[in-house]
């Protein structure tokens, strides 16, 4: 009452007030908050407690892109106070605002790897194929219509807040009350939007992360306990002695069309596995290294990969596999291979004669065919 009291022998409109543009650039902050929560809250949720390396990087980024960019637009549609710019503004915030949550999983982790290492810069990492138009759209629809209708009613909220405002200008109860009243509401816009977006990295992850616990502390069948707990732990048999209790997990390629995702898992013994999910279900691991070091070396010899390693028969245009036999001699009889990194589907070898006098690099993508990227001769 003190504070309204004030307000009118004050002879100031509420929107006039100093406070009312605080309050403008506090709600929008907390819009953004509640957009954040919402689509990522989940995923953050799921991918707590696992190893996943990078994991969270893009979501850190894509909220912050997130608060910043609606705290912007409730500060300045605060500044002019204007109802048809305000409703304009955040017409044009919700459409980015759906764009950041659909495209968070493939630009946001792309943007991710790139940061983590600079070797990875340029490359299409995760691209956006699984992005569905219909679930961009629709999650649009969801974000645009809730945001114009909070900026429809900006003016009006954010004047019964500034009139909730102490004498000093002050926070009260009422007014964070204010506030924060449609953000249950925004939170689950944005859920449901973010549920329509295909990102199966998190469950994929998820249920790698449960066969290998499973497998390294369990005896027994994996096979038979698998079926009575619905989960295909048999799938990790052909790697299960190499596994040990320190490991990370990294996402690998994410293959759309075939419902496939790849988690790889390293091990602090130096294993490296790569684990194949189809719709959130394990399908099968195997070795990593083989076809990456196997495979390519098969290249360079011109001979062809043993029967009886998985997956080595390499994808490669002829140029690339005259390029490397060409330099064969150049690298010995019996070249060390050496992995220098990977982002995603993308992992780059490292081939080097047996006294490091010449050596090449090999960028590969894709892990299902593999497929090898371009070559080059290794900068020491």
């Amino acid at each position: 009452m003190a504070s309204s009291l004030a307000l009118i022998f004050d002879n100031k409109e509420p929107s006039e007030r100093p406070g009312f543009r605080r309050l403008g650039l506090l709600n929008g902050l907390l819009i953004g908050a509640a957009l954040a929560l919402g689509s990522w809250g989940q995923e953050v949720w799921r991918l707590a407690g696992l190893p996943v390396e990078n994991g969270y990087t893009s979501v850190i980024l894509s909220s912050l892109l997130l608060i910043a960019l609606c705290g912007f637009t409730g500060w300045l549609t605060s500044r002019l106070a204007t109802s048809w710019i305000t409703v304009g503004l955040w017409f044009i915030t919700s459409i980015l605002t759906a764009l950041i949550i659909g495209y968070q999983p493939y630009i946001g982790r792309t943007l991710a790897e790139w940061l983590a290492d600079s070797r990875a810069w340029g490359l299409p990492i995760y691209t956006s194929e699984a992005l569905t138009k219909t679930g961009l759209i629709i999650g649009s629809i969801l974000i645009i219509l809730t945001l114009v209708i909070l900026a429809i009613l900006q003016g009006s909220r954010l004047e019964q807040a500034v009139i909730e405002l102490s004498d000093e200008g002050r926070m009260s109860g009422k007014s964070w009350y204010i506030l924060f009243l449609p953000l249950p509401i925004i939170i689950l816009v944005a859920f449901v939007t973010s549920s329509w977006q295909v990102n199966p990295a998190a469950a994929a992850a998820e249920v790698v992360h449960q066969t290998i616990e499973v497998a390294r502390t369990t005896e027994g069948d994996l096979f038979q306990l698998g079926i009575q707990e619905g989960v295909n732990y048999g799938a990790i048999n052909a790697v299960r002695d190499q596994l040990t209790e320190n490991y990370t997990l990294r996402i690998g390629d994410i293959d759309p069309q075939s419902s496939q995702t790849f988690i790889l898992a390293e091990f602090d013994n130096g294993a490296w596995i790569n684990c194949r999910t189809m719709n959130d279900q394990m399908s099968f691991c195997f070795d990593a290294m083989p076809p990456y070091s196997v495979g390519l070396l098969s290249l360079i010899s011109g001979e062809p990969p043993p029967d009886d390693c998985r997956g080595c028969l390499i994808r490669a245009d002829e140029e690339w596999v005259s390029w490397l036999q060409e330099r064969a001699s150049l690298l010995g009889p019996e070249p060390q291979t050496e992995r220098l990194g990977q982002w995603g589907g993308y992992v780059l070898m490292r081939v080097a004669a047996t006294d490091d006098s010449y050596a090449i690099e090999c960028l590969f993508n894709k892990m299902s065919p593999l497929q090898l990227d371009h070559c080059r001769e290794s900068q020491f």
